[in-house]
């Protein structure tokens, strides 16, 4: 059973790609931006560059997008329902559940300690500290994602980059070079591989080979000052010792003016910024006027608001699946109705039809 299930992975981690090109271009500003945008712009380049991998890039899309409150119980769902996650940390889910109960920031610490994460190759950029302190950071998404990206055979240094923002860090700050250090035993020789320490020259023989010292110069002797008789002052104005009206401009005495250069100008280059790609497939999507307007009742009227969605699509264009990402529960009733009443055109890749998902609103006194 367990081979077949490792078979069953294999395969299907052998079905999915990422552009890493495209990957590295649209991390690349992590660095400054805060933690909430951080994880968005990580959770959004990786479901961006990468496809194939199904509900891990389902959940890194919703996550892109849906408020920081919300992303919190997505992610956990993504636990839920993972095998990567229930690998990493054997009874991984009952462990999640836990987590419910402690709440998030006791929970976080919790996780750790009972997953014994530290010892996990895909966390070996991520201190304890950071993980239990960065409450904006997603827990699940980023293990799934270094899976994904160690079963790529990603360079490290970006696979860490795409964890630390998954979870709300900072690119880590690259670590000094080692500072040689100087060999401070004398060279007395090699010794063969035949010889033994018997052989080997001792203290004296290497005492006996060092040249002779050279004696210290002996010190000059000190003369003792001469006395001298004081000079009397001269009676006689000499003129030298006054000042004289100078009719010849002095160049000596004027101020001397040193032509100083202008800096060169600093020219700063402009980041570029992230940019983001579509996946090559085209992605589901609503026929040409398929989006059915929502029939509000008086309820849905009254609290009004925005419903956004994650509609999935078959291979015969028929909706599979709705998930609710952010809408009220007064408005869901309604915008079920309208989505069941809708028409969709299923993803493409190249000339095959294959499933697909897209997001969508309904927003009540808007056509859809």
């Amino acid at each position: 059973m367990l081979l077949l299930l490792a078979e069953t992975l294999a395969l299907a981690s052998s079905s999915g790609t990422c552009d890493i090109g495209a990957l590295a271009a649209d991390t690349a500003g992590l660095r400054d931006l805060d933690p909430p945008q951080r994880v968005a712009a990580a959770a959004g380049a990786f479901e961006a560059a990468c496809r194939g991998y199904g509900r891990v890039l389902e959940a890194a899309g919703d996550i892109s997008v849906v408020s920081p409150e919300r992303r919190r119980a997505m992610d956990l769902e993504l636990g839920a329902k993972s095998d990567r996650w229930e690998a990493l940390c054997p009874n991984g889910r009952r462990a999640l559940r836990e987590l419910a109960r402690m709440g998030y920031g006791p929970g976080r610490e919790h996780l750790w300690d009972t997953c014994d994460l530290g010892s996990q190759p895909v966390l070996s950029g991520v201190t304890r500290q950071e993980w239990v302190t960065h409450l904006d950071g997603m827990l699940i998404l980023p293990l799934e994602a270094a899976v994904v990206l160690d079963e790529l055979a990603a360079d490290p240094p970006l696979r860490d980059l795409v964890i630390r923002g998954m979870l709300g860090l900072p690119p880590a700050k690259a670590a000094p070079a080692p500072v040689p250090v100087p060999d401070a035993v004398a060279d007395v020789g090699e010794l063969d591989d035949a010889s033994s320490l018997d052989d080997a020259p001792t203290l004296d023989d290497v005492l006996s080979e060092l040249p002779a010292p050279v004696p210290a110069p002996a010190p000059e002797p000190v003369l003792a000052p001469v006395p001298v008789d004081p000079v009397p002052p001269d009676p006689v104005d000499d003129p030298v010792d006054d000042p004289v009206d100078d009719p010849v401009d002095d160049p000596v005495d004027d101020p001397v003016e040193v032509a100083v250069p202008d800096p060169e100008p600093i020219v700063v280059t402009p980041r570029p910024a992230p940019r983001r790609r579509a996946p090559p497939a085209v992605r589901a999507r609503f026929k040409d006027d398929g989006q059915a307007e929502a029939k509000w009742s008086q309820a849905s009227i009254a609290a009004g608001g925005t419903c956004v969605v994650r509609i999935r699509v078959a291979p015969n264009g028929r909706m599979q699946k709705l998930t609710f990402l952010e809408c009220p529960d007064v408005l869901q009733s309604d915008v079920q109705a309208a989505a069941n009443r809708s028409k969709y055109l299923p993803a493409n890749d190249g000339d095959l039809p294959v499933a697909g998902a897209f997001r969508t609103k309904w927003t009540v006194g808007e056509s859809g």
